[in-house]
């Protein structure tokens, strides 16, 4: 008698990772028939045509904010694989619609999976982010199930990951898993020209997976030998010791590939950020390994078949003036990226024309902008100083007095905008971390996650977020999804369930807590 095919529902499905996870499930079509959530759009419509005529994927068009588009497609499946999400750097530039996909999605496949008549028979597999885990820059850029979750300042992207973590985690759901994804190592990151390449710090590290690697963990997860003490735990996707680089070590990397002598001369060192952006190395990323045996090959063969899928251009990139590069798109990155410093995650836009500190420690205002006058700043954050030409000058206080009573007025009058994307920080809602960092707590996600009367509003877990400031309930009523807000509902030093976590399954020691020996001159 011929076994019965499982039935897959996937979300996400045009996405680099999703569309590597489809081809992995029509690979096994002979066990699989999968359903795949697209939105109705031009650009998903023709991706999605690659699996036209193939018997074993049903198109199902929609949005997973939707929850009877959700809960029709639930209801024919037996695993669900969420991997659909609005990422940066569209996500921070586009919070609350953020917060309606990656939140409400979550939710609404939660909701629908317990609306099954047996709820256990549904499992849900959704996908993290190593964002969740915020800066963490050397030395501590080591890191396990079990760290606090402190994103980076105005990244929502790991904000909405997080709350949709804790949502999946306290569901009650008889089967799930959270796999934290890290970089995903696919052929279009070396044709990316986008402002974003410029927030990574390149003394940061990551350690990466590739996306053939990725489907294969997802796939391998479906099948019906899949370990039973798989289901219900958190989990790091990471593809082990060959995978972990520095930042500039990806970057020389990826020169050599193309072929380019001197990957330094298509930048200015102080193009890119120091810090506020996520990334590090896992010490449990071998756990899913022993679980699922989804990794093959390493990061050469990796990046071996990414070059050879490259347009004849791409390839030909030794060949171009590294001063016509230089000029051409990384330029108009950089321009963007000054124009909208809010919409970046870094602490000091890389390219806004004020001071930036080289690795010497000195200051200087040398920035592909610095004829022009800079943004004059709030004294009590990063963004303090002033250029004409060369010349740096400081702030007044009396100025950043007549800064903060503005942004307080804003804030009153357009609290969603005023939280999500700040001018100054000095006067903006924070909230202290129970492990001493300052975080930004006053995003739509952890509002909406609060205020969700799906969810506890308590945890037996001890990792919170408490609040650092007192507030009146005029203030609260001002701007009703703020901290302001959530501290009159739970009150001046009250704490916040984050999302939980498991430990690791070994302690990480001193000697994997040390920057590599290797070293590069950037």
């Amino acid at each position: 008698m011929v076994a019965a095919k499982k039935r897959v529902f996937l979300t996400g499905a045009t996405g680099n990772m999703g569309i590597e996870v489809l081809r992995e499930f029509v690979r096994r079509s002979d066990r699989f028939e999968v359903t795949a959530l697209v939105m109705p759009g031009d650009r998903d419509r023709v991706i999605i045509e690659e699996f036209a005529g193939e018997p074993s994927v049903t198109v199902q068009y929609g949005d997973v904010t939707s929850y009877r588009t959700v809960e029709s497609c639930v209801a024919r499946s037996d695993i669900v694989a969420h991997l659909g999400a609005l990422v940066s750097p569209y996500a921070d530039e586009h919070p609350q619609r953020t917060t309606e996909v990656n939140v409400g999605g979550a939710l609404n496949i939660i909701a629908a999976v317990r609306a099954q008549p047996d709820p256990a028979s549904v499992a849900v597999i959704m996908i993290g982010s190593v964002a969740e885990f915020g800066d963490r820059n050397p030395p501590l850029h080591w890191g396990r199930i079990g760290d606090p979750l402190a994103p980076s300042e105005y990244d929502n992207y790991a904000q909405s990951k997080i709350s949709a973590e804790r949502a999946l985690v306290d569901s009650g759901l008889p089967r799930w898993a959270w796999l934290r994804q890290t970089g995903i190592f696919h052929p279009g990151m070396l044709a990316i020209r986008d402002a974003i390449m410029l927030h990574v710090p390149l003394g940061g590290v990551l350690e990466w997976v590739s996306a053939v690697d990725s489907a294969r963990l997802i796939a391998n997860a479906c099948e019906d030998d899949a370990p039973e003490e798989f289901w219900g735990g958190i989990y790091n996707i990471g593809g082990g010791a060959g995978w972990r680089l520095t930042n500039w070590e990806l970057q020389l990397r990826i020169g050599e590939a193309l072929g380019v002598r001197d990957i330094r001369r298509w930048y200015d060192r102080n193009w890119f950020a120091t810090k506020n952006f996520h990334g590090l190395w896992f010490t449990d990323s071998d756990a899913l390994q022993e679980l699922l045996h989804f990794r093959s090959g390493g990061f050469e063969q990796a990046l071996e078949d990414a070059v050879a899928k490259q347009s004849a251009l791409t390839r030909l990139a030794r060949f171009i003036p590294a001063s016509l590069v230089k000029r051409s798109s990384l330029p108009s990155a950089a321009a963007n990226a000054a124009r909208c410093p809010g919409s970046t995650r870094m602490t000091r836009p890389a390219f806004a024309p004020t001071s930036v500190h080289d690795r010497s420690g000195s200051r200087s205002a040398t920035g592909p902008r610095s004829r022009r006058r800079g943004r004059r700043g709030c004294r009590c954050c990063s963004s303090t100083v002033t250029t004409r030409g060369s010349e740096v000058r400081r702030g007044s206080g009396r100025r950043c007095a007549r800064r903060r009573a503005s942004a307080a007025a804003s804030s009153a009058r357009h609290p969603r905008e005023s939280m999500t994307r700040p001018r100054c920080r000095g006067p903006a809602p924070m909230a202290t971390a129970s492990w001493g960092r300052r975080v930004s707590c006053s995003v739509p996600a952890i509002g909406a996650l609060c205020a969700s009367p799906t969810l506890p509003a308590s945890s037996a877990r001890p990792s919170t977020i408490r609040f650092s400031r007192s507030c009146s309930a005029e203030r609260a009523a001002q701007a009703p999804g703020s901290t302001f807000a959530l501290a009159a509902r739970f009150g001046a030093g009250s704490a916040i369930p984050s999302p939980t976590a498991r430990p690791a399954a070994r302690p990480v020691t001193i000697s994997e807590m040390s920057m590599p020996t290797r070293s590069f001159r950037i």
